[in-house]
């Protein structure tokens, strides 16, 4: 095939799958992608599998919050550059009306600001009715989000980064051991928004400990201070019986100390966020990143924006992951490399870094990126490129760590179980 007709990215391009994120040549399309169904992103079957031998150009875009290598005839989900204007007309009256009853309902700005394409600040102005009589009473005509070959695209267009996650939790959640002593703690209950929150904690700061004589015990690190309290109410709100330490809050429970120590890892360098957690509703999940941003955060660039720190690369993805489903994945990137020396800050002695330390980037609005080509350069690839197939023609992609939307080939795919590059 002529490689002005090849569709595909770069080896370096990622897929985010159920699995987690795949770079492309390590897909086997027994996964799923996660995929649009309008502005929701769900998982969806990976229906084929795309590989060609090539030998031409590739045209990347190698920027900060935005980076991609596409071939030229490769799709993307863009649309028009607007005004602020022109977002602002984009609403209708029947969407202004729609707005103010879904903030009533207690739906999150954010959500409607992903779902109408528009900022956080006009869903606040419009469900506040500072909109009223500025809303279209006719046709929406601003551009909307299409899959555009790059080489028809304009010089001026907006990638999409945002989105809206439905997913799913229990109300509840229930945790068991069996019976030791007289009034021994057996079985545990939480509300599910109480159990994100401590998730969050633990993540961050918890560990467990199995002393000899067998009992199972459960910390979040913390010194006292408002944090130490806020962590101690939400135990109070548990039902758990805990202990306060100089630096941390305790309790004991095997069953519960078992299940995270398998669905949360062992130790700072090990550490995930649960599959729960990752597959939980895009409120629960703000939960668990609010309390995980307590622990392991800092402010940003504004109020809203997080960073957040870890040693664990799998917890750096898992979050750049959880970030995405809730249409606010920005960019994870190395802080510091292993083998670096650094300074504690408590003590101010030096160390050298056993592990490289992560930083995930949190906007705290869903924000879409606008690209200028001519910011993009041509640059030379010899080699094998790469892409799935999907029912939406839509997948979550990640390059030099920036995540954003872009599309699958339009081609059919080399072979949807056993790829052969041709």
């Amino acid at each position: 095939m002529p490689a002005a007709q090849v569709h595909g990215f770069d080896d370096q391009t990622e897929l985010l799958t159920d699995q987690g994120w795949k770079a492309l040549p390590q897909v086997t399309g027994e996964e799923r992608a996660l995929t649009l169904n309008g502005d929701v992103a769900e998982w969806a079957p990976i229906t084929g599998l795309w590989r060609h031998a090539f030998d031409g150009y590739l045209n990347l875009h190698d920027g900060d919050r935005v980076n991609f290598a596409v071939t030229a005839s490769h799709l993307l989900l863009v649309r028009g550059r607007e005004t602020t204007y022109r977002r602002h007309s984009r609403l209708t009256v029947e969407d202004g009306e729609a707005i103010k009853e879904a903030r009533r309902r207690g739906v999150p700005q954010a959500v409607l600001a992903a779902r109408y394409g528009v900022s956080v600040g006009t869903i606040g102005d419009v469900a506040h009715g500072r909109r009223d009589g500025k809303l279209r009473t006719g046709a929406v005509d601003a551009p909307r989000w299409q899959l555009r070959p790059y080489t028809d695209l304009p010089e001026h267009f907006k990638v999409r980064r945002t989105n809206i996650w439905a997913g799913s939790h229990p109300d509840q959640i229930t945790f068991a051991t069996p019976p030791r002593t007289p009034g021994y703690q057996r079985t545990l209950t939480f509300a599910f928004d109480d159990w994100a929150e401590f998730l969050g904690w633990y993540v961050a700061e918890g560990w467990t400990h199995t002393e000899a004589r067998g009992s199972w015990s459960i910390g979040i690190a913390q010194k006292p201070g408002v944090k130490y309290e806020q962590i101690a109410d939400l135990l109070g709100r548990m039902g758990i019986r805990y202990y306060r330490g100089a630096l941390a809050l305790t309790f004991h429970h095997k069953g519960l100390s078992l299940w995270l120590q398998e669905h949360c890892g062992v130790g700072s360098g090990h550490k995930q966020i649960p599959v729960s957690i990752k597959e939980a509703g895009a409120d629960m999940i703000d939960v668990f990143l609010d309390a995980f941003g307590r622990g392991d955060g800092a402010v940003h660039t504004h109020e809203d924006s997080r960073r957040y720190i870890t040693s664990s690369l799998q917890l750096a993805n898992d979050l750049h992951e959880v970030l995405c489903k809730v249409g606010r994945g920005r960019k994870v990137r190395v802080m510091a490399e292993a083998g670096s020396a650094s300074v504690m800050s408590t003590t101010g002695r030096a160390f050298t870094r056993r592990r490289a330390t992560y930083m995930v980037s949190d906007p705290g609005v869903p924000v879409d990126s606008d690209v200028r080509k001519q910011n993009v350069t041509r640059v030379r690839y010899t080699g094998t490129v790469y892409c799935v197939a999907t029912s939406s023609q839509s997948v979550m992609v990640r390059r030099q760590g920036c995540a954003l939307w872009l599309g699958t080939s339009a081609c059919p795919p080399t072979d949807g179980r056993s790829p052969v590059a041709t």
